[in-house]
């Protein structure tokens, strides 16, 4: 278009405020699409001290190493992991409402620690 903005980003800390106001949980969502193992290890320091509860360990296009890359982030930061599918409809015809593209398993005990957390919050 002929008029453009650039996306406006804020703060983690102000991410991480607006969240918790929400009642909501603070996860990281994909994290190694925008960052590798070096700078999710530069961020997650901050992140944490802001109130940052847990990040996204399984997601659709993560292979092996990604998963064990975020598993250890999680045990090494003290958050919660979480999964998503990535399902947003139509537009992602592939991806697939629970499962992503087929092979997602995201455990129950982890959804239940994120409700517990959401209910503290």
């Amino acid at each position: 278009k002929p008029y453009y903005l650039p996306k406006r980003r804020i703060s983690i800390a102000k991410a991480v405020e607006t969240i918790v106001a929400a009642g909501g949980v603070p996860v990281l969502a994909h994290p190694l699409l925008k960052l590798d193992a070096a700078g999710l290890e530069r961020f997650l320091p901050r992140a944490v001290e802001c109130g940052l509860l847990a990040i996204e360990t399984r997601y659709p296009l993560f292979d092996a190493a990604d998963e064990r890359t975020a598993d250890a982030a999680a045990e090494k930061y003290g958050l919660l992991p979480s999964g998503g599918s990535d399902f947003h409809g139509e537009n992602k015809p592939d991806i697939h409402l629970g499962t992503g593209r087929g092979t997602l398993n995201v455990p129950d005990e982890w959804y239940e620690a994120l409700r517990e957390a959401a209910e503290k919050a």
